[in-house]
This record gives C-alpha cells, structure tokens and sequence, in this order.
C-alpha cells in the first residue's frame, strides 16, 4: 500500500509563508506515504455508494465526503473509537492508517479501503515572526535539522506501518486498494464542494495558488 505522497510535503514547505499563511512557516512533514484510510466491518462494493453507513469523521472535509457518498459522519473522539467499532455504534471509520495500527483496531474493523485521497495533513510549523527573528545561521540551523529529522523518520516511519498492515492482513484483515480512476472519480465527486470552502477560507488567490502548487507536484 506504499504511495508516494513526498513531493507535495516539498512543495508545501516551499511554499510554507505564502500558502500557509503569513504567521506561519512550515518545517516538517511526517506523513510522508501514508494518510486517512477508511476501514469497514465487512466489505462494501463501493466507498462511493455508503448507502446510509454510519462513518467515524475526523472533521469537516471528511464528513462532507461521507455525506455525499450517502453516509453519515458521526464524531466519535479518539480514545472512543475502539469502544465505537466493537460496540456497533459506527459501521465505518476514517482514521489515519498509523493511528489505526497502533491502537490495534484491525481486531474489531478488519477491512480497509485504501483509497489514496489525502496527503500532507501533518506539518509542523514555527511562528514566522519567530523565524524572521532568528540569525541567519540559527535559521540554517533549524532548517538543516528539520529536514534531517524528516529523511531519518521516513524510512523508519513507513517500514513500521507496512509491517503493522502486513501483520494485520496475515491475521485475517483485508486491504483493497481502489484503482488510480476510481480515486480520481471520488474527489471529481467532492473537489468542487470543498473548493468553495477552500475559496471562503484563503480568498481566492491564495486558494488557486496554493492549488497550482499542488498540481505542479503531482505524482
């Protein structure tokens, strides 16, 4: 399930004081290949089609994406998400896929969409004020780091959870991978929604910016 999302973290962080805002500067991504999933107690034949599926929701684009879909999002804080998926309360769950492994939600939702929608929604960032404040060799110096820090995590991030999957699918887990059109098919199916939130948010300038920016990076 290993996908390259790295180019666009790059092009964030080159990006970090004009298209994250003024006050803030990005430094770090360590999200690298892997992002949201979804996960389902049994399979479904499409994550388009929810047919009225209870799904966990981290936030707002997500719970659009399930509302479309014809799903329900319902907000189930984290350290209840176990308790959720055992109890029958959710039908689904859309959760970051290290999360997941880590709390060992295979065991109780087995049967993972890897639909390959999301990129680059953990980056860590410094006050830009802070930054601009610094000497040129400590702004070197933080910089060097951070990008030391993301080439030393990334190897070691991803082999963890390629093994937390592979030992979860050797259990009886399942992983779906859904095809580069059907991907594409899901975000035609929400990008026009989410770009008006996008526009109201950033204005659009900086919002067409930042997604030339994407575009350029694009796998």
């Amino acid at each position: 399930m290993h996908r390259n999302r790295v180019q666009h973290g790059k092009a964030l962080k080159r990006g970090g004081a004009a298209f994250l805002g003024a006050d803030g500067l990005a430094l770090l991504n360590s999200n690298y290949s892997y992002d949201q999933e979804w996960w389902f107690d049994g399979e479904i034949e499409d994550l388009g089609n929810l047919d009225g599926k209870l799904v966990r929701s981290i936030g707002p684009l997500v719970s659009m994406m399930i509302e479309t879909w014809g799903g329900q999002p319902v907000f189930v804080a984290p350290k209840e998400v176990f308790q959720s998926a055992e109890r029958g309360v959710v039908d689904g769950i859309n959760m970051g896929v290290a999360t997941y492994s880590s709390w060992k939600l295979w065991s109780v939702m087995p049967y993972m969409v890897n639909a390959n929608l999301f990129y680059g929604n953990i980056i860590y960032m410094m006050n830009k004020d802070k930054f601009d404040s610094l000497t040129p060799e400590e702004q070197a110096a933080v910089t060097e780091a951070a990008a030391e820090t993301e080439a030393w995590l990334q190897p070691h991030y991803e082999q963890w959870v390629d093994e937390q999957v592979a030992a979860a699918v050797e259990e009886g887990g399942t992983e779906v991978t859904l095809s580069p059109e059907k991907t594409a098919e899901l975000i035609g199916s929400v990008s026009e929604q989410w770009k008006t939130e996008v526009d109201n948010a950033c204005g659009p300038e900086r919002a067409d910016a930042f997604r030339a920016l994407m575009a350029e990076h694009a796998n």
